[in-house]
């Protein structure tokens, strides 16, 4: 099986009502002003295809919808 396009380069992997997000977390780290922790995310529709992919990758987690991790600052795409 490839590895599906919602895996690619995450750090983190979450499920919602509608999509399934990919985190990709940075941190932006400045001598003068305050670092940050920033976040790309992408929010890949759910179909039945990705819900059962995404259901083999994380079957074994405790919450299987996972969670976001935070960041101060984010930016974000939609792929359908």
């Amino acid at each position: 099986m490839n590895q599906p396009d919602f895996m690619e380069n995450a750090d983190n992997v979450y499920r919602t009502r509608d999509y399934i997000v990919r985190q990709i977390i940075g941190v932006n780290f400045d001598a003068e002003m305050d670092n940050n922790i920033f976040s790309q995310d992408t929010f890949f529709a759910r179909t039945p295809t990705r819900d059962k992919q995404y259901e083999a990758i994380f079957a074994k987690r405790f919450n299987i919808d996972g969670r976001r991790m935070r960041s101060t600052m984010s930016s974000r795409k939609y792929v359908e």
